[in-house]
């Protein structure tokens, strides 16, 4: 059987990338052209405000590094970020212990919208990138956020039928709906339990998960 995971709120904490783009990136704005760092948010989140509502939508390149390190003037701190990149990223508490008992009797699938490069700077941080048997990232696979047809290139590529493959996400419609859409079993990853209505396709936690699909 394949399983197929989000990343951001489903293995790593959601807050983690935030850390990145509201505090690092205006920290080194500040450092470098001498403004505090108040001033420097005020610039760096213009920048941001500006790049997705004005120039319109640059998807491919919102979460790309390197694009905002360039933009911003601030490539020469590319190494502070790989450098301490541990102390940006952190796994959910239960998550290496259940993809161990998961790995043991299926094939565990990365299919994330984050942008290639800071997958890579997230799964080495986190001591998973062992873990997966496949990585994906929809921006390579669709050109996109995850869409329908990302999970239908994803059937193609690993060769299986929907009833092979499981796919657990934190995102509403990009991980379950659009996944169900195409016949693929999807668990919404809800882990600050804001949907609360009863759902057996919701899971709190990946122990929950485990508990519900009987895979381990």
């Amino acid at each position: 059987m394949f399983i197929s995971f989000g990343l951001n709120g489903t293995l790593v904490d959601s807050l983690s990338l935030k850390k990145i783009w509201n505090e690092e990136l205006p920290s080194f704005y500040s450092k470098k052209n001498s403004v505090d760092l108040e001033e420097a948010k005020k610039i760096v989140f213009s920048q941001y405000y500006t790049a997705r509502f004005v120039e319109g939508d640059i998807e491919s390149s919102w979460d790309n590094l390197d694009y905002w390190l360039e933009r911003l003037g601030l490539a020469s701190f590319k190494k502070d970020i790989e450098t301490n990149s541990q102390k940006f990223f952190r796994i959910y508490p239960e998550v290496k212990d259940a993809l161990q008992l998961l790995k043991e009797k299926n094939s565990l699938i990365l299919m994330t919208g984050v942008n290639p490069e800071l997958i890579e700077l997230e799964l080495r941080s986190t001591g998973l990138v062992n873990v997966f048997d496949q990585v994906f990232s929809s921006q390579e696979i669709s050109n996109s956020a995850k869409q329908p047809r990302t999970f239908t290139k994803l059937l193609e590529i690993l060769d299986c039928s929907t009833d092979e493959l499981f796919h657990v996400g934190s995102n509403y419609e990009r991980d379950y709906l659009f996944p169900s859409s195409v016949g693929i079993v999807s668990y919404l990853m809800d882990r600050g339990n804001h949907y609360k209505e009863h759902n057996e396709f919701k899971v709190i936690n990946l122990n929950d998960f485990i508990e519900k699909t009987r895979l381990a």
